[in-house]
């Protein structure tokens, strides 16, 4: 089994209400998905929004991997190359 650690910053133009409280999903490319929501209060402006996210994941198996970061309607992928399992 080997982990990897992905981490996501969102940087570079506005950080607004489109980001703030939103599902939260990584699509691992092995056929594993995990997905978190919040229960917030309504965004407020000025309000502080998140923008650093990390999550450890696990592969079974070595192999090249996309994975693929999505909060709420934005999306971003990477591919990562797996070996020494």
């Amino acid at each position: 089994m080997t982990y990897i650690s992905a981490v996501v910053k969102i940087k570079g133009g506005p950080i607004s209400e489109d980001f703030y409280c939103q599902t939260i999903t990584w699509d691992w490319g092995d056929g594993t998905i995990s997905s978190t929501s919040e229960d917030c209060e309504p965004f407020e402006e000025g309000q502080q929004v998140r923008t650093l996210f990390t999550k450890i994941h696990q592969y079974s198996s070595p192999g090249e991997y996309k994975i693929i970061f999505t909060l709420g309607k934005h999306s971003v992928s990477t591919t990562v190359n797996v070996s020494g399992i």
